[in-house]
């Protein structure tokens, strides 16, 4: 079994995605949105466990964090 990754890893995991959309893709904070940070932590946690390079996390993560947003735009308020 491995070790467990550290919260640590998955902060960082989470601030490179956040400054990566405020900062490079999307002006709008409606885009970049995603404060709960259980959530983004939980997402992170997933996406370290299943891969170990840096930049693989990162733009796995992404995917995933654009797939969750894609879906709730389908869905009306």
């Amino acid at each position: 079994m491995t070790s467990p990754v550290a919260i640590q890893e998955l902060k960082v995991l989470v601030q490179l995605h956040r400054i990566f959309w405020r900062y490079i893709a999307a002006c709008d904070l409606l885009l970049c949105g995603m404060d709960d940070l259980a959530f983004l932590l939980s997402v992170a946690r997933v996406v370290c466990e299943a891969l170990t390079e840096a930049t693989e996390r990162f733009w796995c993560y992404k995917g995933i964090l654009e797939l969750f947003h894609s879906s709730l735009e389908l869905v009306g308020p």
